[in-house]
């Protein structure tokens, strides 16, 4: 008996020590699985590309099946990895104190998660086994050339194949024969799948028995830059090029020197011509058409050369571009609802200084520049509202989205015949049919679109989405038909990014709290009144964004605590000036408004804003009496460098002496001001300063801009100057002003001189201006390119 009892006791302290030794080796076993989870998503990026470059059909759906699988293996080990952040390492105590309860508390999920690590980690180990011993080397090398060959293609174009490039041609033969006699190079630009390569080509051929010698070179990614000699050299000398690279570079330069050369750029199209000029004007031939280009081998090469943009880039960028297949063709999406998407699901890197945001605004920056992206820009504001992509290269961006279980877009006449149970993202136009749909537990994301939804979302958010604590991290209504918000949206523990902006709900839950790890929260144009005081625990909140009429209900005494705010709403200086303090200690802060009343607490409002080094936009109200408020006697410590807007709304009668000081300054709003000198003075040598609204701000009658005075300022608003009568433009002064606005300005009868000299100005509105002034401007503006607007816009 004692034997057997010394057997048990010898098991148990085995499976102790081997129990003891799983959850110590717990954080070792997740950095392990994560290096091989890159690992096998680099493998599953080149066998992805290999597949696409496969002629056979058969072959290419065979390799798209067999990745799913993969696919299906990373979706589950990213799983696992979040659920170890989540409940475990964010857990994990500031002090020692606390590490027994620690230990305690999370026994059982660290029990769980070590199992699914080392399920998980055996799988994935396996695979890039395989991929190690049977990856040809020359895989890579084949798929490229592939592509270089779809390029390629357009070079070999028929003449008489060529069409709609009339226009162009003309402008590029005139550029070429009638241009600058030095070496010039012309570039050719736009959206993969225009007509670059075939223009170029198309031009040469026209011109090239205008020059005395002419030479066309086709330059792709692989070729090296000695290549490219010994070709030109085989070209111009009719004879096998000199070994030694010096000697080689030296007589082809000698040979070229003087004359004038052309250079064609290595990006090429797919011209359907062939297919359109059989079909006449019916839909249904148009309908048959459209399936042949789904179908037909030769028209694929589109698609194939628009994937060529979306496969050199990093990986990181490919996940921010296969975002825009979450929306419908044509959408304009937010630009800052994008952004916050993308840091939402980590697509985006941290690069020390720069907030995630800044980082995320290069990204889609350098996509816009690859022609990938268009952007929609509101002049007056000079800032990105909207971006989205072309119908081509969202085609391209759904098949990659399907072939990469990326996401998948539900209702709006998407054809779901062929849906997936493996997809990471829904988009969702419509709430019929959603109880299959989110049975799928891959689904990390969820954005509506507003479409033709049968009732209110707020059934279907608690009876599919809330239930089973999904570990969503982005969750966006915006738009849709919601009314109200279920308690149990505390237990989206994973959630990121949550917005009901533009839904019809009134009050948030107090579970709202437990969502710890939210990044963002959108409540604009709601009908919310009150935020529940559980909103302080939200510390990784980086956007509170809510409508104006809620913000006299936050905690402003524990809101000090969230420091990773950037954008919070207005804030009321009270008697105490505590809610200050506290805003003070959010150095993060980006965007800040301050509603005063009364001017005693402005030296600590300027001292809290002293501490925050990225504030880019400030504004500051004053309500209440009308008493003057000397900024001048509270100098703020400089360079505030990064404060780009500047929003005065108080009687101030002299110009702050620091405001000129602001050197990256953009935009400048003083508002019932009333100051007795003339401002323009102070203001006119500020470097970056694209727009100065001035409105009740101005006592004086005469306003001088002086000669050479805001070079760079485009929008001009005058309004409510009431003793204004005359207006001076010197000749160099406001040289790049496209838009002027003159409201309410009674005591101006004359049109400003010099504004003949205003080069660049495209709008003049002149709403409530005196009639005699009115018939002024329009007379001048007669043999102007202006367009002149009577009313609001």
């Amino acid at each position: 008996m004692e034997d057997v009892a010394l057997a048990a006791g010898e098991c148990i302290l085995k499976l102790l020590w081997e129990t003891v030794k799983r959850l110590k080796d717990l954080p070792d076993d997740v950095r392990e699985i994560r290096d091989e989870l890159d690992k096998l998503k680099n493998f599953i990026d080149l066998e992805d590309k290999e597949a696409d470059g496969e002629n056979d059909g058969t072959k290419r759906n065979k390799k798209k099946q067999d990745l799913m699988q993969l696919r299906k293996a990373t979706f589950l080990t990213e799983d696992v990895i979040d659920e170890y952040l989540i409940r475990i390492e964010e857990k994990q105590p500031q002090d020692d104190r606390g590490w027994a309860a620690f230990h305690i508390q999370t026994l059982i999920p660290r029990f769980k998660i070590s199992f699914k690590i080392e399920s998980n980690l055996s799988v994935v180990r396996r695979t890039n086994e395989r991929f190690r011993n049977n990856r040809p080397q020359s895989t890579q090398n084949n798929n490229n050339v592939t592509f270089h060959q779809c390029r390629m293609d357009p070079l070999f174009m028929e003449e008489q194949e060529v069409v709609g490039l009339a226009g162009p041609t003309e402008i590029l033969k005139d550029w070429l024969k009638n241009g600058q006699r030095e070496r010039t190079v012309i570039f050719v630009v736009g959206v993969p799948g225009v007509g670059k390569t075939t223009l170029a080509k198309h031009v040469f051929n026209k011109v090239c028995g205008d020059f005395e010698h002419h030479a066309r070179f086709t330059v792709s990614q692989s070729n090296t830059v000695e290549e490219l000699w010994r070709v030109m050299y085989k070209h111009y000398m009719k004879s096998e090029p000199p070994s030694d690279n010096s000697i080689l570079i030296e007589e082809v330069r000698g040979y070229l020197r003087g004359k004038r050369k052309c250079r064609a750029l290595p990006l090429a199209i797919a011209v359907a011509g062939g297919v359109l000029k059989e079909k006449d004007g019916s839909a249904h031939e148009w309908g048959l058409f459209s399936e042949e280009l789904k179908r037909n081998p030769d028209l694929n090469i589109i698609t194939k050369i628009v994937g060529l943009s979306y496969d050199n880039l990093p990986s990181h960028l490919r996940l921010c571009l296969l975002y825009f297949g979450m929306y419908p063709k044509d959408y304009e999406i937010k630009y800052g609802r994008l952004v916050r998407q993308w840091v939402a699901e980590g697509f985006v890197t941290d690069e020390g200084r720069k907030t995630l945001e800044e980082v995320a605004h290069g990204y889609l920056l350098y996509l816009v520049e690859r022609s990938l992206v268009q952007v929609t820009s509101y002049p007056r504001k000079e800032k990105v509202k909207k971006c989205r992509v072309t119908d081509s290269i969202h085609d391209m961006i759904l098949t990659k989205v399907k072939d990469t279980c990326f996401g998948e877009y539900i209702g709006g006449g998407h054809d779901q015949s062929e849906s997936s149970d493996l997809v990471r993202r829904l988009t969702i136009e419509t709430n019929n049919d959603l109880n299959r749909r989110f049975k799928r537990s891959h689904i990390r994301s969820i954005i509506s679109i507003p479409g033709k939804q049968e009732e209110s979302w707020s059934v279907d958010l608690e009876r599919n989405i809330l239930k089973d604590d999904m570990p969503l991290k982005v969750l966006d209504f915006e738009g849709c038909g919601l009314f109200c918000v279920p308690k149990k949206l505390g237990n989206l523990i994973y959630l990121r990014y949550l917005s009901f902006r533009g839904t019809q709900i009134t009050v948030l839950p107090k579970s709202i709290g437990k969502l710890v790890n939210l990044k963002t929260l959108d409540i604009r144009q709601t009908q919310v009144l009150v935020l529940p005081k559980e909103i302080t625990k939200l510390r990784k909140l980086r956007h509170l964004l809510t409508p104006s009429s809620a913000f006299s209900s936050i905690e402003w005494k524990d809101i000090g605590g969230m420091t990773m705010l950037q954008k919070i709403p207005q804030v009321r200086m009270e008697d105490d000036g505590e809610a200050i303090k506290e805003v003070g200690k959010l150095k993060q802060l980006r965007n800040l408004r301050v509603l005063c009343f009364g001017g005693e607490h402005i030296t600590l409002l300027f001292s809290s804003i002293n501490e925050m080094e990225h504030l880019q936009a400030l504004r500051i109200e004053k309500s209440g009496d009308r008493s003057v408020v000397d900024l001048n006697t509270t100098l703020p410590r400089f360079p505030w460098s990064k404060l780009r807007k500047l929003f005065l709304d108080m009687k101030l009668e002299r110009l702050p002496n620091w405001i000129p000081q602001l050197k990256n300054l953009e935009r400048l709003t003083l508002r019932h001001s009333d100051l007795t000198n003339d401002p323009l003075e102070s203001l006119k040598d500020m470097p970056c300063l694209l727009v100065l609204s001035l409105s009740h701000a101005y006592e004086g009658q005469t306003l001088h801009f002086q000669p050479g005075g805001f070079k760079k300022l485009r929008m001009l608003n005058l309004q409510h100057l009431w003793n204004l009568n005359s207006i001076l433009i010197a000749e160099t002064a406001l040289q790049a002003l496209e838009d002027f606005e003159l409201t309410c300005l009674d005591d101006l009868r004359t049109v400003p001189d010099g504004i003949q000299h205003l080069m660049k100005l495209k709008s003049v509105r002149v709403p409530y201006m005196p009639t005699q002034f009115v018939e002024e401007i329009v007379r001048i503006g007669k043999d102007k390119p202006w367009r002149i607007n009577y009313g609001y816009m």
